[in-house]
C-alpha cells in the first residue's frame, strides 16, 4: 500500500521505469528459485551454524544495483541544487517585475493626480458641435453668395470658388477674433479687437450685399443692400459667440495638448503594465510546474526505492520457501531466522527540497 500511495501523489508512472521494474523483478525471483533449488540439492544452507547472506547476496547486490541505473536516470538528487538555482532566478525576475509594474504604477499615479478632472472626450465634443454648427451656417453663405459673385460675368463655378474662399475666410475671422479676445489682457485691447472686427466685417459684408443686391436686380428683385449687411453681421455674431462659449481658447488648446499626450502615456503604461502582469503570471505558473516536475522525479525515485526494497526482501522469502521445499533432509536451517541488513537503498526527502528552496 506504501508503493501505492507514492504513485498516486507523483501523479503519473513511467511505462517504460515500470517495465524495467517488472522484468527486474521477475529476473530476481527466478534465480531466487533457481539458486534455491541449486543449494537445496546440497542441503544448503547447512542446517546449523551457517550464514544466510551468503546465500542471498546476490539478490541484495541486484536489487541495489537496478534502483541505482533507475536513479542514474532520474537524478533526485540533483533536483536540490536545481531547484534552488531555478528558485534564485526566479526570484530575480520576479522582483525585477515587480519593480517594473511598481514604477509605472506610480507614475500613472501621478499623472492621474495631475490630470485630475480631464476628459479628452468632452473637450472633443466641444470642437465637434462648433465645427457641425459652423459648416450648417457656412454651407448656407457659400451658395448664397454664389450666386451673387455671377454679376461678374463669369460662369457658376468661378462664382462658386470666390464664394467658397470668401466665406472660408469669413467664418475663419470670426473664429480668430474671439481667440484674439480671449488672448488680450487689458479691457482696451479687447474693445480695439470687437470694433475693428466689426468695422473689417461691416465693410466686407457691405461689399457683398452690393453684389448681392446687383444680382437680385437682373431678376427684377429690389432689396435694399441693408438687409443682406445685417442678416450677414447676424451670422458673423452668432460664428463668433458660438467660437467664444463654445471653442476653447490658445492656452486651453496648448493645455489640452500636454494633457492628452500624458493621458496617452498612461493608455501605453497601463497596457504595459497588464502586459507585465501577465508576463509574471506566467512566470509563477511556470516556476509551479517545474517544482512539481522535480517534486513527482523525487516522488517517482522514492517509488522506486520501495519497490527494489519490497523486491528484495520478496526474493528472501521465496529462496527460503523453495529451498525449504526442495530440500532432502527436509531440516530448517537455523540462519532462515537470522536478521538481514536492508538493502542500501535510500529515499529522498521532500522536506529537503523544500528546505532548500526556503533558504533561498
Amino acid at each position: 500500500m506504501r508503493h501505492r500511495a507514492i504513485v498516486i501523489a507523483s501523479g503519473r508512472q513511467d511505462a517504460v521505469l515500470e517495465e524495467k521494474i517488472n522484468n527486474t523483478s521477475a529476473i530476481l525471483k527466478e534465480m531466487a528459485r533457481r539458486k534455491a533449488k541449486h543449494f537445496a540439492a546440497r542441503n544448503q544452507p547447512a542446517p546449523i551454524g551457517d550464514v544466510l547472506s551468503h546465500y542471498t547476496d546476490e539478490f541484495k547486490a541486484g536489487c541495489e544495483q537496478r534502483y541505482a541505473e533507475v536513479c542514474l536516470l532520474l537524478l533526485p538528487a540533483s533536483n536540490f541544487p536545481d531547484a534552488k538555482i531555478d528558485h534564485d532566478h526566479f526570484k530575480e525576475k520576479e522582483n525585477a517585475l515587480n519593480q517594473q509594474i511598481k514604477t509605472k504604477e506610480n507614475e500613472n499615479l501621478n499623472d492621474h493626480h495631475e490630470l485630475s478632472e480631464f476628459d479628452p472626450k468632452g473637450f472633443s465634443n466641444r470642437i465637434t458641435i462648433a465645427g457641425i454648427l459652423t459648416f450648417i451656417i457656412l454651407l448656407g453663405e457659400i451658395l448664397f453668395n454664389a450666386k451673387a459673385f455671377q454679376v461678374t460675368g463669369e460662369n457658376f463655378l468661378f462664382a462658386l470658388v470666390i464664394s467658397i474662399s470668401t466665406s472660408v475666410g469669413v467664418f475663419l475671422f470670426a473664429h480668430m477674433a474671439p481667440f484674439l479676445y480671449k488672448e488680450a489682457k487689458t479691457v482696451i485691447k479687447r474693445r480695439v479687437i470687437i470694433f475693428s472686427s466689426l468695422a473689417l466685417a461691416l465693410v466686407l459684408f457691405t461689399a457683398l450685399a452690393i453684389f448681392r443686391s446687383t444680382y437680385l436686380e437682373t431678376n427684377n428683385v429690389h432689396i435694399k443692400p441693408i438687409y443682406f449687411v445685417v442678416i450677414n453681421l447676424f451670422f458673423f455674431i452668432v460664428s463668433a459667440l458660438l467660437s467664444y462659449f463654445v471653442l476653447p481658447a490658445w492656452h486651453e488648446l496648448k493645455e489640452h495638448s500636454i494633457h492628452l499626450k500624458q493621458h496617452k502615456k498612461v493608455l501605453v503604461r497601463e497596457k504595459e503594465i497588464k502586459q507585465l502582469k501577465d508576463a509574471k503570471e506566467e512566470l509563477q505558473s511556470n516556476h509551479v510546474l517545474l517544482t512539481k516536475h522535480r517534486v513527482r522525479s523525487v516522488y517517482t525515485a522514492n517509488y522506486v526505492a520501495e519497490r527494489f526494497r519490497k523486491l528484495y526482501w520478496e526474493c528472501l522469502a521465496i529462496f527460503k520457501s523453495t529451498n525449504l521445499a526442495c530440500r532432502e533432509d527436509r531440516e530448517t536451517p537455523d540462519c532462515f531466522s537470522q536478521n538481514l541488513p536492508e538493502p542500501d537503498i535510500t529515499e529522498t526527502t521532500i522536506h529537503q527540497l523544500n528546505s532548500n528552496k526556503k533558504s533561498s
